[in-house]
C-alpha cells in the first residue's frame, strides 16, 4: 500500500517520504517541512490512537489523513480528535487525491495540482 501510494502521489506532482513504522516517525517530523501527513493503518488499537495523538500533538499544524483497515468506535474517536481525513480501506486513488486537495485548498499550504498540465 505504502509503495502504490508513494507512487501515485508522485505522479500527481507531490514529494513524498514515507516511514515503514512509527519509530522514526516523530524525528522525521522534526527535521523536514511537511505538508501532509498520510497514516496507512494496519490494525487498530490504543495503541495506534496514542502515536496519533503524540503525532497531533507534537505537530499540530500538519493535517493528517488516516486510511484505516475498518471502521471503529475508537477509530472514530481518533477521526474526530485527530485526523482531517478518515477513509476506509480499500480507498480508491481518485478519492485519496481528492481529500488531498480538499486539504490543500482550505490552508495555506502551496497545492502542487495548482498551474500544473494534469498529464504531468
Amino acid at each position: 500500500m505504502r509503495q502504490t501510494l508513494q507512487l501515485i502521489l508522485q505522479r500527481a506532482g507531490y514529494t513524498v517520504q514515507t516511514q515503514q513504522n512509527y519509530s522514526g516517525v516523530l524525528d522525521v517530523l522534526g527535521n523536514t517541512q511537511f505538508g501532509l501527513i498520510i497514516l496507512s493503518l494496519h490494525n487498530i488499537d490504543h495503541n495506534t490512537i496514542s502515536q496519533i495523538s503524540n503525532i497531533r500533538t507534537s505537530f499540530p499544524h500538519i493535517p493528517i489523513m488516516v486510511l484505516a483497515p475498518n471502521e471503529t468506535a475508537d477509530l472514530e474517536w481518533a477521526s474526530q480528535m485527530a485526523a482531517e481525513v478518515y477513509l476506509v480501506k480499500p480507498v480508491e486513488p481518485t478519492l485519496i487525491l481528492a481529500h488531498i486537495n480538499d486539504i490543500f485548498r482550505g490552508s495555506s499550504i502551496r497545492n502542487p495540482f495548482e498551474g500544473r498540465d494534469s498529464d504531468n
